[in-house]
């Protein structure tokens, strides 16, 4: 049987067209699919993006952009579905099959993400040439910002990005649009549950020499216009585990630069999975971003400001 054969057979399945009227309705949408096995999931998520359900899907989805811009009702852009597997070896094999299932439909591109793994003797090239590229292709989808969001981590509530959206109204002309749209962040456990909100807290006045005090904004609810971060890619070369810190001091300072406003939602952004990567290795994570606050602000200014760091903690 060819590939295109046994995809049309599960491409009429009554269970397939189910979950697209389930998905077309828009919004919000849990839907549960169990008892796929091997490459049958592959096989499902080819049909659920691919064929004629997945151009119909994606039809629908530029009907109800989710991107951040006043202006884009009814302009066609870039659609992404994000497979998150469990370990690195299902992630290779999902991979590899729907690079084959897709490999007819030149219009749905697949990318993989892999951990990053750092060789004792330096960075491991090709995963990291592999995490650019998917970056690079996510930075292409069409829309006025761009935002990362962690597995486990999801928007504070379903209207965060329409709310967002209206905030930017006012402002006119495009190319004066903010640098960077920031809130706050709510730490959540494993089950969504609240545990409370983040202990630093984003200025009314953000800059980039804000970030001497810390991370006062997380990524999560660090919102930067594409064409900056088209121009500023995390730089997952040099970091492994802080490069969301390195890329927001370089978008801020972009910003300054091009006399381009930062606004302050005040909203809550983002729910904040509690014990990240970063968190479970705090260590390394610390010194990463020591080396970049010596990249930016300078060593002096780096220790000094560490010795307030330690002082502030002392105190509490």
């Amino acid at each position: 049987m060819e590939i295109t054969e046994l995809r049309a057979l599960f491409g009429h399945h009554p269970e397939i067209g189910a979950i697209h009227k389930e998905l077309a309705k828009g919004g919000e949408r849990h839907v549960l699919v169990s008892g796929l096995h091997a490459s049958a999931r592959s096989i499902v998520l080819s049909e659920m993006w691919g064929g004629e359900h997945g151009a119909a899907l994606r039809s629908h989805m530029v009907e109800t952009p989710r991107s951040i811009s006043p202006s884009a009702k009814g302009q066609e852009s870039c659609r992404v579905l994000v497979y998150m597997a469990d370990n690195g070896d299902e992630a290779q094999y999902v991979y590899a099959d729907l690079k084959q299932l897709l490999s007819d439909e030149p219009s749905v591109g697949v990318y993989y993400f892999p951990t990053a793994h750092r060789r004792r003797q330096g960075v491991d090239e090709a995963l990291a040439i592999q995490r650019t590229e998917t970056l690079a292709r996510l930075c292409q989808a069409e829309g006025d910002y761009i935002v990362f969001l962690n597995a486990g981590d999801k928007f504070h509530n379903s209207t965060v990005l329409s709310d967002i959206a209206s905030q930017l109204e006012g402002y006119t002309e495009r190319k004066r649009r903010p640098a960077v749209l920031y809130g706050h962040t709510d730490i959540v456990d494993r089950n969504g549950d609240f545990v409370c909100h983040r202990r630093l807290a984003p200025p009314e006045k953000l800059s980039w020499q804000s970030f001497k005090n810390g991370m006062l904004v997380c990524h999560q609810a660090f919102f930067a216009r594409i064409d900056l971060a088209r121009k500023y890619p995390y730089d997952l070369e040099k970091y492994r585990l802080s490069a969301d810190f390195d890329w927001c001091i370089r978008i801020m300072k972009e910003a300054e630069r091009l006399k381009l406003p930062l606004h302050h939602t005040r909203l809550i952004v983002a729910d904040y999975l509690e014990g990240g990567v970063s968190v479970q290795h705090h260590k390394d994570s610390l010194l990463e971003r020591y080396d970049i606050m010596c990249h930016h602000y300078g060593k002096l200014t780096t220790i000094l400001q560490h010795l307030f760091f330690l002082f502030r903690n002392a105190v509490k």
